[in-house]
């Protein structure tokens, strides 16, 4: 299991979400995906690492941003949701994915930098 990293000191919702989003892959998806990193990249994103099995040969990176929470006042709900988020296809997130030097394909809005990679 993944031990989601982060600075302790770190405020905001962003440990709540991660915890939830790592939790609930582990409890709900572990068979469709496997989180290889997990970490709180500020108060409002967290960042994950993951392969998912219907990808074999492929890793793939997303930044996940909030507020709004999927249910209002609710971290723990887009934890969650991020969670299943993770074991849909890329589609035309394809259309502006990056790839850093570890080989990771980041999942990111156009113009968006990729997060510093823990592979780096």
């Amino acid at each position: 299991m993944v031990a989601p990293i982060f600075d302790t000191d770190e405020t905001g919702d962003a440990v709540a979400v991660l915890t939830s989003l790592v939790r609930d892959v582990h409890e709900y998806f572990a068979q469709d995906v496997t989180l290889m990193a997990a970490w709180v990249e500020s108060s409002q994103t967290v960042c994950v690492v993951y392969r998912r099995r219907n990808d074999p040969g492929r890793t793939w990176g997303r930044r996940f941003r909030f507020p709004p929470h999927a249910t209002p006042g609710s971290p723990t709900s887009s934890g969650a949701a991020f969670a299943e988020f993770l074991t849909e296809p890329a589609a035309s997130a394809l259309d502006t994915a990056q790839t850093d030097n570890a080989g990771i394909t980041w999942l990111l809005p156009a113009g968006a930098d990729r997060p510093a990679s823990p592979y780096a």
